[in-house]
C-alpha cells in the first residue's frame, strides 16, 4: 500500500537525468529518465544552455507527476537533488544564467588552469583536496574570464542548487558541492582568498555561502512544467522547505 506522502530524487546526471518517486518507506513508486541535454561544440566542447536544462527538468517531473497521479493521491512533499559537482551556472542578480554550464569533462580551462601563480598551483590540492586541472570550476571560472565574461557581481551555482533555485528554492549552495569548485580552503571551510583574487571575482557579489549557515531569499519557479499536478507537488515542497541539494559522483580520480 502506498504511503500517505511521496518523496522524490532527482538526479542531473552527464548522460541521462532520472528522478525517482518512493512512498515514505522507500518503495518504489514510478521512475522517469530523460536524455541530459547538452549541446556539443569543436573539440570537445560540452556544454549545457540553462533554457534547455530546465525544460528537460519540467518535462521530466511533470511526467513523474502524472503517472503517480494515476496510482495515488498521496502528495509530492519533498524533493531531493543531486547531480555533477563541478558544473554549474554563473547567474546575476536577478538570479538569469549568463552563461552556459560546461560538462566537467569539458577542456576548456586547462589553459588557465596551467596560467594561475605559482604560489596558487602549488598550494592548490592541499588547500581544496583536488587536483587541479579543466575539471575544478576555477578553471571554467577563468575561462569566462579570459573570453571577456565580467565576473564581479556574478554568483556560482552548480548544477543541482541552479534547478533547486529554479523549482523554487532557496538560492544558495550546498557544502558538499561548494567543496568542488576550488574556491574554499578545506582546513578553515572559508573562501580561498588568495584562489578568489586569482579568479577575479569579488567576495561580496560572489561569495560561497554553505546551506547550513546562509538564508536567502525564496526563489521563484522558473520550470516551465506542462501539468497542474506539477505545480501543485512544487508548491507544496516550496511551503515545506523541502527542496534540498547534494553532490552526485565524484569525478576527481577521472582529471
Amino acid at each position: 500500500m502506498i504511503g500517505p506522502v511521496l518523496v522524490a530524487g532527482l538526479d542531473l546526471g552527464s548522460t541521462g537525468m532520472k528522478i525517482l518517486v518512493t512512498d515514505e518507506d522507500g518503495q518504489e513508486v514510478i521512475t522517469e529518465q530523460v536524455k541530459t541535454p547538452w549541446r556539443l561544440g569543436p573539440y570537445g566542447a560540452t556544454e549545457l544552455d540553462a533554457t534547455a536544462l530546465l525544460v528537460s527538468v519540467g518535462h521530466l517531473i511533470d511526467a513523474a507527476a502524472h503517472r503517480a497521479a494515476a496510482l495515488t493521491d498521496a502528495p509530492i512533499g519533498a524533493i531531493g537533488i543531486s547531480g555533477m559537482g563541478e558544473s554549474g551556472m554563473l547567474i546575476d542578480p536577478d538570479g538569469q544564467a549568463v552563461a552556459p554550464a560546461f560538462a566537467w569533462f569539458d577542456a576548456r580551462g586547462a589553459e588557465q588552469a596551467a596560467a594561475f601563480p605559482w604560489d596558487i598551483r602549488a598550494e592548490f590540492a592541499g588547500r581544496t583536496g583536488l587536483p587541479l586541472g579543466a575539471q575544478v570550476t576555477v578553471a571554467k571560472l577563468a575561462y569566462f574570464r579570459d573570453h571577456g565574461l565580467r565576473l564581479p557581481g556574478l554568483r556560482w551555482l552548480n548544477l543541482p542548487e541552479f534547478v533547486a533555485m529554479s523549482l523554487g528554492g532557496d538560492t544558495l549552495l550546498e557544502q558538499s558541492l561548494v567543496s568542488r569548485t576550488g574556491l574554499i580552503d578545506q582546513n578553515s571551510g572559508q573562501p580561498w582568498q588568495a584562489m578568489l583574487a586569482a579568479v577575479l571575482i569579488d567576495q561580496p557579489g560572489t561569495r560561497p555561502a554553505v546551506a547550513s549557515h546562509a538564508r536567502r531569499a525564496r526563489g521563484r519557479s522558473r520550470v516551465p512544467p506542462a501539468g497542474g499536478r506539477c505545480r501543485h507537488a512544487l508548491r507544496a515542497c516550496r511551503a515545506r522547505r523541502a527542496i534540498q541539494c547534494r553532490r552526485g559522483a565524484d569525478h576527481s580520480r577521472r582529471a
